[in-house]
């Protein structure tokens, strides 16, 4: 009984909010004049990241940061700065986001040595596209 007077509530309460925000208010006939002030303001929004992939040989080199998570074997080096050197011809795949002045900002980094790519998909120069053998 309470949930039917609760609906029985609400649908006078809806009926009732329909009616009056669908109302029109009259206009003229008094012989009073409104004025309406509008004030535009533009926002300058920092332009979008424009996604640029690469791909390439990596020359010698080294990335450094500091570990927030590690596997099993790293807990030693958990919230710890390491230096990862990099071996010159190694596999570089990156996405980068390009800022309207040509600056690059990392977004994504891998990396795989010759021998680990060699082992993972074939010789490293054969890129034919084919299947893997």
């Amino acid at each position: 009984m309470k949930i039917k007077a609760l609906i029985a509530a609400l649908f006078v309460a809806g009926l009732t909010a329909s009616i009056g925000l669908g109302a029109t208010r009259e206009h003229g006939g008094d012989g009073t004049t409104a004025t309406t002030t509008t004030k535009t303001s533009t926002v300058t929004r920092e332009p979008r990241c424009q996604a640029v992939g690469l791909a390439g040989a990596a020359t010698s080199g080294s990335v450094a940061f500091t570990a927030t998570h590690t596997s099993k074997n790293g807990v030693k080096f958990a919230g710890k700065a390491v230096t990862l050197s990099v071996p010159a011809g190694a596999r570089v795949v990156a996405v980068a986001c390009a800022n309207a002045d040509g600056t690059l900002t990392l977004r994504s980094l891998r990396i795989v040595s010759k021998t680990e790519h060699h082992l993972d998909h074939g010789p490293a120069d054969s890129h034919d596209g084919g299947k893997h053998k």
